[in-house]
């Protein structure tokens, strides 16, 4: 199939619904197949999870197929209970090896899913069982840590995201805020993965919300006056987003699943690849509306879904309020700190262009030629300089920890917990750290483009 006749297809209709009338070929299809979804629990505190190639429409008549879990883009919401040990079977039925990540959770390194940390992979054609005690509570996610070896269907590109909820071990709710629901939605870019699958040069955006596209999936039904609790993950390969509830006021409760100190009112929230969000969202005002990124071109890529009160006729609507404050992490805060950790470690990121492409190097060494991991004592504190001297902006993630941040792009605040923090480029982050997981983690920038460039490093706890 050319460009012209894809981008012909897959126009965008009024109010914003993503369609591809006749897509051909071995990764598409104009019909669609009822799939048999795998059970995810087989007993107290035991999952299982599938990967395996699956077909997956996400707008109407685009259908192609993708690697996923049980059968489905995204995943199966996975409950855990804090602190009780918990077995996840992974069974792998693709061709190639595959490794699961839980990410935003404190456990041991050979279980956290990262082949650099000693993480062992899941063969093809084989099973591995990962045993662990998951903490700690809120929102977590889980997601495939291969690379890709030049194939963008693969790795991150590839349907392998999936939402993590763990229960606190308490069994009370996270937030004292009152609430009358929660609903759990993620994002997936799929424009490198179509590049894949079409051809290299197609450059339109599309994106879906718990895998379908604006428009696509059934309204979410609201009633007047339910407060309702969103948990939103960038589950994104790459892509940066916002996201609004479009003439409705947002309080944000938490991030990367850990409460705030101070919760307050945005207008819209920024999210990197990994991050989180916890949103407080009164239903209030009566209509059908398009809660989604505020960028047009994202958002009539597919960046969004419908809210639909009763009795409720007509094109859903996207309306630009000012219910709140511009996205800043500052907001969150509580005072800055007086004092700081005696221990300081420097991280610096630059990035060049070789003859073979794009290459970033972590305090002057790309990963595969630095030698020793940063090195860090168990149970002494550190404060961790980023300082991101390059052109592109970066979703900073380190495994098996959270941090507090201290200073972004010189904005002095503490309190804020989290394990991804998103630095802007030619910018600056400083995050307080406890080194309480022994053994090796990973940092990296959670864009999976930059992560195979060489941007990722090692930390140890001794």
């Amino acid at each position: 199939m050319n460009r012209k006749k894809f981008l012909e297809n897959a126009a965008l209709a009024v109010p914003g619904v993503l369609t591809a009338n006749s897509l051909l070929g071995n990764s598409f299809s104009s019909t669609n197949t009822k799939k048999k979804l795998s059970h995810t629990y087989f007993g107290k505190n035991k999952i299982r999870l599938t990967i395996s190639e699956t077909e997956t429409e996400i707008a109407k008549g685009l259908i192609f197929k993708t690697i996923a879990y049980n059968n489905s883009v995204p995943g199966p919401v996975i409950r855990m209970k804090e602190g009780e040990e918990t077995i996840v079977e992974v069974i792998n039925n693709t061709d190639h090896q595959e490794v699961v990540h839980w990410h935003g959770q404190e456990i041991p390194a050979e279980v956290d899913g990262a082949l650099e940390e000693g993480t062992p992979p899941i063969e093809p054609h084989s099973k591995r069982t990962y045993k662990f005690k998951p903490g700690p509570a809120g929102v977590k996610w889980y997601h495939t840590h291969a690379m890709t070896q030049g194939d963008k269907q693969k790795a991150m590109y590839s349907g392998q995201i999936g939402i993590v909820y763990i229960e606190p071990k308490d069994g009370k709710r996270q937030y004292k805020t009152a609430y009358d629901r929660e609903l759990f939605f993620i994002t997936h870019d799929w424009k490198y993965f179509l590049q894949g699958a079409l051809f290299k040069d197609f450059d339109r955006l599309v994106y879906t919300v718990n895998g379908k596209s604006l428009g696509f999936d059934s309204p979410i039904k609201v009633k007047e006056g339910e407060k309702i609790l969103l948990h939103f993950v960038n589950g994104n390969a790459r892509d940066d987003i916002r996201f609004s509830c479009s003439g409705h006021k947002m309080k944000i409760l938490g991030l990367d699943g850990r409460p705030v100190p101070k919760p307050d009112y945005v207008n819209d929230i920024k999210l990197g690849s990994g991050e989180r969000a916890d949103i407080l969202v009164e239903m209030n005002n009566p209509g059908k509306w398009i809660f989604g990124d505020p960028d047009e071109e994202r958002r009539k890529g597919g960046l969004g879904f419908v809210v639909e009160y009763p009795d409720q006729k007509g094109d859903p609507k996207w309306e630009v309020d000012s219910f709140g404050n511009r996205w800043d992490y500052s907001l969150f805060s509580i005072e800055p700190k007086k004092t700081k950790p005696k221990n300081e470690i420097t991280v610096e990121i630059k990035r060049y262009e070789t003859e073979n492409g794009t290459l970033y190097k972590v305090n002057g060494k790309p990963f595969e030629e630095q030698e020793d991991p940063i090195p860090l004592k168990y149970g002494e504190d550190y404060r961790i300089h980023f300082y991101n001297s390059n052109i592109k902006s970066h979703p900073l993630h380190l495994h098996r920890h959270y941090f507090e941040l201290v200073n972004v792009e010189g904005k002095e605040m503490s309190g804020i917990m989290k394990d991804t923090v998103f630095v802007n480029k030619n910018s600056y982050a400083a995050v307080d750290l406890k080194a309480t997981q022994k053994g090796l983690a990973l940092f990296h920038c959670h864009k999976q483009n930059h992560m195979e460039e060489g941007f990722m490093a090692l930390f140890e706890t001794i």
